[in-house]
Order: structure tokens, then sequence, then C-alpha cells
């Protein structure tokens, strides 16, 4: 929780410096060994990889929602919310080159995916991962313990 609290300042610092005002923002953030926060990029729109569907089902905040009524000058009005459960998005994609098969999920991954947007289907010709663009789709997930969270997206 306490780096949590020191992204959330350090995101809080550059909104009052910049003088943001209202709208989406995606940042990408590094932390060190010692827990110092890095912002590494800031842009104002939603993240992408299915990023908000993952905020809105953490946090019910539905981040395309507020993108569109900052856009028409709304007021928006939201508090900081925690993350009810433990959620991710998983990039599929393949080590090389070649035609895709199958892809396949053991039971017990099928049970965390809540939304799968894998796009590719067998007889795809696929490449190998360099970047979003050679990505097989994307799959959010739910689980129940960050140490079950973190087993499942490696294995």
């Amino acid at each position: 929780v306490e780096v949590q609290d020191k992204i959330h300042a350090e995101i809080q610092r550059l909104l009052d410096i910049l003088q943001m005002k209202t709208t989406t923002y995606n940042f990408d953030i590094r932390i060190d060994k010692d827990y110092n926060v890095y912002l590494m990029e800031v842009a104002p729109r939603d993240g992408g990889n299915y990023i908000p569907d993952v905020i809105k089902y953490a946090t019910d905040i539905d981040l395309v929602e507020c993108a569109v009524k900052a856009a028409m000058g709304e007021m928006i009005t939201l508090k900081n919310t925690k993350p009810k459960g433990f959620y991710s998005y998983f990039a599929v994609h393949s080590l090389r080159d070649g035609v895709l098969e199958k892809i396949e999920f053991t039971d017990d991954g099928l049970k965390h995916i809540l939304d799968n947007h894998i796009i590719k289907k067998a007889g795809d010709k696929i490449q190998a991962f360099t970047g979003a663009n050679t990505t097989l789709g994307c799959l959010v997930m739910r689980f129940d313990s960050m140490e079950q969270m973190l087993y499942l997206m490696d294995h």
C-alpha cells in the first residue's frame, strides 16, 4: 500500500506542476528496488490492452465514460477507490513465426478469464512477438490473491 501512496503522490505532483486538469491519462511507471517511483511516460488517453476494462472491473470506474464526459466539459467527481480483488490483462503471443494450430487454456486458467479478446484463429499466419502488432489477442482476468495471479500469469 505504501508504494501505491508514493505512486499517487508522484502523479498528483506532476498534474499540479503542469496544471493538468480533467481528462484520462495513461502512465508508464517504473519502481526500483528501493520503491522509488519514476514516471516514464504520460499520455492524455486511456491505456491500451483493455486496461480501462481491467480498471472498471477492479474499481467500477468507467474511464471511457469519464473521457467522453471530460471532452464534453462535464464535471467528473471520483474518489480514490481501492481495487476489489486482483485483476490483470494477459497478452497472448507466439514465440515464433508460423501458422496458428490452436490456443489452449487449462481448466484452472479458464475460470479466471472474464473477457477473451483473442483475435487470431486456427489456420491464421502469426508472427513471433516483437510488439503490440504481433499479439494474438488479450485476456482480461480476475484472481483471488496476488500470489495466485502472479503464479498463473507466469504459468
